[in-house]
């Protein structure tokens, strides 16, 4: 529900940016960007940390 919320905004800020001009369309712009990257940082796997046993 959260990654679709995520790409919903991302669609409407996109068309925010088309419909509109000067600052307005800067900022729809950006918070697309910025909630791209979001998602993709949300998605990108982390690295798990190796614990070592001890014999």
């Amino acid at each position: 529900m959260k990654k679709g919320l995520m790409i919903a905004t991302i669609i409407i800020q996109l068309f925010v940016a088309v419909l509109n001009s000067g600052a307005t369309r800067s900022l729809a712009e950006l918070t697309a960007f910025l909630l791209i990257v979001a998602l993709f940082l949300e998605r990108a796997p982390r690295p798990s940390s190796r614990q070592t046993s001890s014999l």
